[in-house]
């Protein structure tokens, strides 16, 4: 019977080392980061989400204090590079640049087995891009209205520059089709920068394209902007009116890009890059540096983020329904 409390201290002292010991226990005292930090954006070099993201990126490097690399994986409306992550290890080294067509997709894309909320997991929302309503150089309209007139003209004829069914410019210029009754079909691109180049060589009529890349294009007489998808003129473009003033409130998408992780990234992760990211765009020269690209620096936490992207996917099931859209 001495033996009895001595017998259950070592008991004690057993089971505190087992769970010390333990997978979980390791992990969960685990400083994260401890080695490089991929990030990977669905869409092609050189477009917003690629521009922003990298300006996102840099400011972060020193807070999390390991290497960080952008890796372009477009393809498919975004699928291809979302797949990427979500079959990636849950623990916090692999993200996403998610956008709308995370959420259009489950409506707009044939054969899409993606869920963005069971799938993944919200980080922080970064900020959004503000598209722009653009022609060929030598396009004889001048504005909205006339392109409208012109489509009405020529129904079925004329062709659209889209990122894909579910992308942002398809979005944009379906509640275009919508609200003015125009027949215009869409020519489908990898991301923004082939949609630039065919337009500016009058292979399109038309299309909805980042402002951030366009106005310099704009600039050297490459295409023609008429409007852009913003709730106030742009600095960058002050006598461009917005599509609101060009009569059409409804039309046009501004998309958004959220940071992402793989579903069951442990909880602890997903709040430190929270903080991160929000501490990151509060600074002064990120947000400035964005507000010059033509994009809007907005950040959101993870739950609204989630609460967001919800709200959005009921708006791109409605937007079907009400045009006859079926993805199957």
């Amino acid at each position: 019977m001495a033996h009895v409390p001595l017998l259950s201290a070592l008991l004690r002292c057993t089971a505190a080392c087992l769970i010390a010991a333990s997978p979980a226990a390791v992990g969960a005292q685990e400083q994260f980061p401890q080695r490089p930090i991929r990030v990977v954006v669905p869409y092609p070099a050189g477009g917003v989400a690629d521009v922003m993201t990298r300006i996102v990126v840099d400011k972060l490097k020193p807070a999390l204090k390991v290497a960080m690399t952008v890796e372009n994986k477009p393809g498919g409306g975004g699928v291809i590079g979302t797949d990427a992550v979500i079959q990636a290890p849950p623990d916090g080294y692999t993200w996403l640049v998610g956008s709308t067509s995370n959420a259009s997709n489950m409506t707009f894309m044939k054969g899409n087995r993606q869920d963005v909320l069971r799938d993944l997991l919200p980080v922080a929302l970064y900020g959004s891009g503000v598209n722009a309503f653009a022609v060929p150089p030598g396009s004889p309209v001048t504005s909205v209205q006339e392109y409208v007139a012109l489509a009405r003209k020529q129904p079925g004829t004329l062709l659209y520059g889209s990122g894909g069914v579910g992308s942002s410019q398809f979005l944009g210029f379906e509640l275009l089709k919508k609200a003015s009754g125009i027949k215009v079909d869409p020519v489908h691109y990898k991301g923004a920068p082939p949609i630039l180049a065919d337009l500016a060589e009058g292979r399109l009529s038309a299309s909805f394209v980042p402002a951030t890349v366009a106005s310099s294009l704009a600039q050297s007489g490459r295409i023609k902007i008429l409007a852009v998808a913003s709730k106030d003129r742009l600095p960058g473009l002050p006598s461009t009116p917005t599509m609101a003033e060009a009569g059409y409130p409804d039309a046009g998408v501004s998309p958004w890009f959220a940071i992402m992780v793989p579903a069951r990234t442990p909880k602890n992760i997903v709040e430190r890059l929270e903080r991160e990211i929000g501490q990151v765009m509060a600074a002064p020269d990120v947000r400035e540096r964005l507000l010059t690209l033509g994009a809007a620096p907005t950040f959101l936490g993870a739950a609204d983020t989630e609460a967001m992207i919800r709200k959005e996917i009921q708006t791109w099931r409605s937007l079907a329904q009400s045009i006859g859209f079926k993805a199957d």
